[in-house]
């Protein structure tokens, strides 16, 4: 999802917002990331920030604690509800566990709008502004196959925690994108640190080796961002 798109979403939200008989500075908009360090996430907070302040609007943000923090952001849902917001923008950490507190912002008059990952079901929000992350596995996968040049591979995936529905998308699309695969180690789920030297562990490629392996473009800014590494 591009800086543009950002823009373009927030200032839609902000406009459907002010149909009713409020002033803009009146208005209070949610946004809810999975995590405040992530630079994907960091870029959409910059871009809501920037459209809420053209518009004269407040705009509340919130981020869970970690990849995967249900409860954070369940308590931020509760929190901007009781504070007046009007609509709610959130990158669902567990895209199934949240459906619950979103039910009961919908039933109380506030818009929730998915970014990035579908909730489960989907029809749980509004709307869903996203990229398709099955094309973009699909896409991945049939790169990867062409990097290789018909080599003898050796593959795993890195994938969120099970049940997210990005990441779900993600696998399943690189698995169609590559096509046979000779050696598939298998999808190693709750990505971080430990788990990569884990799966570097268990593929035992010796020097010259082809190997591949595939996690989503969130998980790559997480490693980059990790001061230990």
């Amino acid at each position: 999802m591009s800086a543009e798109t950002r823009l373009f979403v927030f200032v839609s939200v902000l406009t459907i917002t002010a149909s009713t008989a409020v002033r803009a500075d009146d208005i209070v908009i949610g946004l809810i990331t999975k995590t405040e360090t992530n630079p994907f996430f960091v870029k959409m907070k910059e871009g809501a920030s920037e459209a809420a302040k053209a518009k004269g609007a407040k705009l509340m943000t919130a981020a869970g604690k970690f990849d995967g923090d249900n409860a954070s952001q369940v308590t931020a849902i509760e929190n901007m509800v009781t504070a007046g917001a009007k609509a709610i923008l959130i990158t669902p950490s567990d895209t199934k566990a949240i459906v619950p507190a979103i039910k009961k912002a919908r039933a109380a008059g506030v818009l929730v709008i998915a970014l990035d990952t579908p909730t489960d079901p989907q029809t749980a929000t509004d709307a869903l502004f996203a990229t398709d992350n099955f094309k973009a596995g699909v896409l991945i996968g049939q790169y990867a196959k062409a990097v290789m040049a018909g080599k003898p591979v050796k593959i795993a995936t890195l994938d969120l925690a099970p049940g997210v529905t990005v990441g779900k998308l993600r696998h399943d699309g690189f698995l169609q994108g590559f096509g046979s695969i000779d050696d598939f180690t298998g999808a190693i789920n709750g990505f971080n640190d430990a788990v990569a030297a884990e799966i570097e562990v268990d593929l035992e490629i010796p020097n010259g080796d082809e190997s591949f392996s595939h996690h989503t473009p969130r998980e790559r800014n997480d490693r980059a961002n990790d001061d230990s590494r």
